[in-house]
């Protein structure tokens, strides 16, 4: 699940990229860049690219977090369980 949702976030960055790109582009004409380039157009999609990457990587740094406790509570219980039939077959 957490691969698609990386998969999905790359395809929001690249949808980004295509718009400010495209906005960049239209910039060229005279009649479109006084309202374009005025109003910040292609500020405002950057800055909304960087809110929705920040949103996702708060988000992805506790999934990780909790991830990380998993294993240690994982690995912690596994070696006990290794650990105490070893130490019941010894004379």
């Amino acid at each position: 699940m957490k691969i698609e949702v990386f998969r999905e976030m790359c395809e929001l960055n690249e949808a980004f990229e295509r718009i400010i790109e495209g906005l960049r582009r239209l910039e060229k004409f005279p009649f479109l860049c006084r309202e374009l380039v005025h109003q910040g157009t292609r500020a405002e999609a950057v800055v909304l690219q960087v809110g929705a990457n920040e949103f996702f990587f708060d988000k992805f740094e506790r999934v990780v977090g909790d991830d990380a406790r998993w294993a240690y509570n994982l690995t912690t219980v596994v070696s006990d369980v290794t650990v105490a039939p070893a130490s019941e077959n010894e004379p």
